[in-house]
């Protein structure tokens, strides 16, 4: 059950939700607000890379990063040090502020939100950032 969800603002979201409702975990498609509020419910249960500020705003950033990376680990038959270089180029593609915004502009494509994604299916031993995109 996920109550009606308030727009985020900026970066930063404040959860608002009934402290008498127990929230299921969400699903990785879910919006990144019903992950915002299952954090501020489940704090222990926070997925590494989401920052949660001292207020208790939680960034909505984190989360739509972390939503994008796990939809595009490659499958898990891929041998670990693969799986590794993969992450380790995503997280480079992230580290940097707006990287991933010019990226997607400089290649003139958009992000449809909605659509399937997949496991990266290339090879990951010569893989680069612009690979990722």
């Amino acid at each position: 059950m996920w109550p009606e969800l308030p727009p985020p603002h900026a970066d930063g979201w404040q959860p608002c939700h009934p402290d008498d409702v127990q929230l299921d975990m969400p699903k990785l498609r879910d919006q990144p607000e019903a992950w915002a509020m299952w954090i501020d419910q489940h704090p222990d249960k926070c997925p590494r890379g989401i920052v949660v500020m001292p207020d208790g705003r939680i960034s909505m950033r984190g989360i739509c990063g972390m939503q994008l990376i796990k939809r595009r680990n490659p499958r898990p038959e891929v041998a670990e040090q693969q799986r590794t270089q993969y992450l380790f180029l995503a997280a480079q593609l992230f580290a940097s502020p707006s990287a991933y915004w010019h990226a997607l502009r400089q290649l003139r494509v958009t992000v449809v939100p909605g659509q399937p994604w997949s496991p990266y299916n290339g090879s990951i031993a010569n893989l680069t950032i612009d690979d990722l995109m």
